[in-house]
């Protein structure tokens, strides 16, 4: 008896103590002397391995008894008491239950005026999630008592109810002038993602919500063709993120790297969001489902203006540069023809693949879907209207700027001179991408794209740039003794540029691109080919006047070039090679940027010189397309190709730039300065034939006018017939 008294004389229980670690953390938890955000995160450390291994050793014998060993960071941790078990989720499920009513009556019970900023519910809202993903983990280790799984399940679906059918009242969103989220948008995406990211990643919590969703619920919130709840919750998160005319306008700032307006921290995790980019049912989901989708995994990827690259967790190399090739992939399938076989269209959604994945989803969120695509549609027509008014040279200097911007990217290891020559490259190839004059079955493409697939393609090409970036900081900062150093010699690196070298199969028929490659010929670096496919892509986006693809294009330009500085590249060499014969086009783009950085737009005497500029590249691309016949043979001095065009018989550009002096102004020392730099054909008559192009393009301008019209009226039609059918 003694022995039995003095064994039961233990020490104060502690957190660390093996024999109590749950009912320890559980008194932490409703401790008011204790903060409950570190004590949740290290129960999501120990509850997220064991959530996704089923409890096999149960004694058989009675349930408040069994237990079954545990490690906890490499220690051993004995006898975990069912017991303690489920006295920790009632906890965790009380302090879940009071977060969210107070969450919920503080953003959805109030008028926009008064509703609180996100920087005082921001706490809240973490500790909320925090909350809710302790409870989704701890629903693996309760199945021993069906009765209590169950009740909890309820509790669950319950909350995810209560996200997905949340209103706003009468008041929209509500955003700062700085642009910060509304907190009640912050809420409920955060909430859907925490649901989203372990239906994907624990088969056995999908499973659960959807039998209690169907044996229990009055009101289903999963259709029965949609087990695993997939469909259902992406469409519900694109509802909300998307149903507001100030969330329309954010889902075109969504589309590329912007710095310092970083979207929310996501609370789906790298594995789970590619795990739901890759989930068939998406491939057959609308583009702008599937957009969207590629947008979550772009988030996933966390990528910042400022890398604090010891906060990079190097174990996921791997999973940065399978990402990377499956955006590659994607990319490829969305920039070739479609399954019908049309090549003015990009993707390969099929009629047939859509009512696949619309029979998955609920009525009432299908229509809610349409509707949301439908506003969507409306603030893109508006958006592409203000587009089209914007001038040439002012899209010309802001994309330098954001060039110049999007250098921050680099690491602190790169040089002030490393910066400036990079920029100074980048800068050249934007100025002549900008001049390019595409051709029109090139721009018909593009221009017969609906705008799903034109987001589609954005919101690739951001996937694919963040994932690459990532992959390229942890390569460069990783310190390789396998490798002695060199971290061209890893196994990662050479994976990742196995998928670089998928660039190479894009076609170069843009000015901007055959000049590049004329310059870079020589350069045995892989990234040159990514290098040509963006500038070739940012002449496209300037004749379209699409600020989100000139972006886009131009982040990927600097992303190609930070590959060139990690393969070894001598930068030095390639800006002279580039820069060669273009001083007058750095000095323009030094100066722009400059009265930019200044003034915020660009001086009239700036955008002087950046037409003249303009004109003498668009003169000399004239010369090679229609013209002149590319020489192949070498400079006599530096071996390198001289790009003068060569014909059998011409002459200089003077009765040529005659023709254009009527249009463009042409003084007599403009025409002596750029006459030798034009090849004419004796025998053409150039006079007619501009007349010829001008007039072609304006038949071709009103025929895609009156087509437009067409279209519009019968969709105009088609709403209004739908909505006689509906009301009948």
């Amino acid at each position: 008896m003694t022995a039995k008294r003095k064994s039961k004389k233990r020490p104060a229980s502690k957190v660390s103590d093996p024999v109590n670690l749950f009912r320890s953390l559980a008194s932490a938890i409703t401790s008011s002397q204790v903060s409950q955000k570190p004590i949740l995160k290290r129960l999501l450390c120990l509850l997220g391995p064991l959530s996704l291994t089923q409890p096999t050793n149960w004694e058989n014998c009675d349930i408040a008894s069994h237990h079954w060993n545990i490690k906890f960071r490499g220690e051993k941790v004995d006898l975990i008491n069912f017991d303690d078990v489920c006295f920790l989720s009632d906890v965790l499920f009380t302090e879940l239950d009071r977060s969210l009513e107070s969450l919920f009556a503080t953003l959805f019970k109030q008028k926009a005026e008064t509703c609180p900023t996100f920087e005082s519910t921001e706490d809240s809202i973490e500790l909320a999630s925090l909350f809710l993903k302790c409870c989704m983990k701890i629903m693996s280790l309760l199945v021993a008592k069906q009765e209590l799984v169950l009740e909890k399940a309820k509790t669950l679906l319950s909350i995810l109810g209560r996200l997905i059918r949340a209103r706003n009242g009468d008041c929209s969103f509500v955003f700062t002038h700085d642009g910060s989220l509304d907190p009640r948008h912050t809420f409920l995406c955060t909430g859907i993602e925490v649901f989203m990211d372990e239906i994907l990643v624990n088969k056995s919590i999908s499973d659960l919500l959807f039998v209690v969703d169907s044996a229990f619920s009055s009101c289903r919130l999963f259709s029965k063709h949609d087990r695993a709840g997939v469909v259902q919750i992406v469409s519900a998160h694109f509802i909300i993120a998307t149903s507001d005319e100030k969330t329309n306008q954010m889902c075109v700032e969504r589309l590329y790297w912007k710095k310092g307006n970083a979207f929310r921290t996501p609370q789906i995790s790298l594995s789970a969001a590619v795990s739901l980019l890759l989930n068939p049912v998406m491939f057959s989901a609308p583009k702008m489902i599937h957009a969207y989708v590629v947008l979550l995994v772009s988030d996933a990827i966390g990528i910042c203006s400022h890398p604090c690259f010891k906060g990079l967790d190097l174990q996921l190399i791997d999973h940065y540069i399978d990402a990377f090739e499956k955006s590659v992939v994607l990319y490829k399938r969305h920039m070739s023809k479609s399954e019908n076989g049309l090549s003015g269209k990009f993707g390969f959604l099929t009629s047939k693949s859509r009512v696949a994945f619309e029979h998955r989803l609920l009525p009432s969120t299908l229509a809610k879907v349409n509707d949301v695509t439908q506003q969507l549609k409306d603030s893109w027509d508006s958006y592409q209207s203000d587009n089209a008014k914007r001038e040439n040279n002012e899209l010309v200097a802001y994309s330098v700027a954001y060039a110049k911007e999007s250098l921050c990217v680099f690491d602190s290891s790169c040089s002030e001179s490393m910066l400036s020559q990079t920029l100074s490259i980048l800068g050249c190839v934007i100025l002549r991408a900008s001049s390019d004059d595409v051709m029109d079955s090139v721009l018909e493409k593009y221009n017969t794209s609906s705008m799903e697939d034109l987001y589609l393609l954005a919101s690739t090409l951001k996937f694919m740039t963040c994932s690459m970036l990532q992959a390229i900081r942890v390569l460069r900062n990783w310190n390789w003794h396998e490798a002695g150093g060199d971290v061209r010699a890893c196994k990662e690196y050479k994976a990742m540029m196995d998928v670089v070298q998928r660039f190479e199969q894009f076609n170069i028929h843009m000015p901007c691109q055959s000049f590049l490659r004329d310059r870079m010929e020589s350069y045995p670096h892989r990234s040159k080919w990514m290098l040509m496919h963006f500038s070739g892509l940012l002449s496209v986006s300037f004749a379209l006047k699409l600020d989100f693809l000139v972006k886009d294009s131009i982040f990927g330009m600097v992303i190609s070039m930070y590959l060139f500085i990690l393969e070894g590249g001598d930068l030095e060499a390639l800006g002279d090679s580039v820069g060669h014969s273009e001083n007058t086009s750095s000095s323009i783009l030094s100066s722009g940027s400059k009265n930019l950085a200044a003034s915020g737009k660009a001086d009239k005497t700036a955008v002087d010189r950046k037409q003249s500029g303009a004109v003498a590249l668009k003169f000399h691309k004239n010369r090679t397309l229609y013209l002149g016949k590319v020489s192949e043979a070498k400079g006599p001095e530096n071996g390198s190709d001289s790009g003068v065009g060569v014909e059998e018989e011409t002459c200089n550009g003077e009765r040529f730039l005659w023709c254009m002096a009527g249009k463009g102004n042409v003084t007599k020392t403009d025409v002596d300065e750029l006459a030798d730099f034009i090849a004419c054909d004796p025998g053409k008559d150039y006079s007619d034939w501009l007349k010829g192009r001008e007039r072609f393009r304006n038949q071709r301008w009103k025929s895609d006018k009156i087509a437009k019209e067409r279209w519009n009226k019968k969709q105009k039609a088609w709403r209004e017939n739908r909505g006689r059918g509906s009301k009948s």
